[in-house]
């Protein structure tokens, strides 16, 4: 048998490599529908492919799998009994990654609402990568508490 570096249980790697074991497995989903604006989807689709290339080495480094699918709605019918209210949405594990968001008018259906994106405040058609970026590592790693400026009383001794 030989040395395989980088696995924790390898019985036949013949070659003496092999893939690594998974730590943690992520499942991502872009919900869409056929009334759903294409450009958007697209851009949606690109933003998250560009986010999942730029984490390719983070990911593989630290033996995370993630699972994307493009999942195609009937209709907004179909979409309002899953609980979708606006699409396009990206979900994490079952959570959309902005359950808060701007309503957007579809250019293809004028009377038809569907989600806008907010990042750093600033509102936007389509969601950027960094948004899919940083929804990613709060699942991966739980949302990053801001620190709090602590303040001391110190009579002017303090440096």
């Amino acid at each position: 048998m030989s040395n395989c570096s980088g696995c924790s249980s390898c019985s036949t790697c013949g070659s003496g490599t092999c893939e690594p074991e998974i730590t943690k497995t992520l499942k991502l989903n872009m919900v869409f529908d056929d009334e759903t604006d294409s450009e958007k989807c697209d851009a949606t689709d690109a933003a998250i492919n560009e986010a999942l290339e730029g984490m390719r080495d983070f990911l593989n480094d630290n033996r995370i799998k993630i699972q994307y699918n493009s999942v195609k709605l009937i209709n907004r019918e179909q979409a309002e009994l899953l609980g979708f209210k606006d699409l396009p949405t990206i979900l994490i594990n079952g959570t959309d990654i902005q359950p808060n968001y701007k309503e957007n008018t579809c250019k293809c259906h004028p009377d038809l609402v569907i989600k806008g994106w907010i990042y750093m405040g600033m509102e936007m058609d389509t969601p950027p990568k960094e948004l899919v970026t940083d929804a990613l590592i709060e699942s991966i790693y739980g949302k990053l508490e801001k620190k709090q400026k602590i303040e001391h009383q110190c009579g002017g001794e303090c440096s």
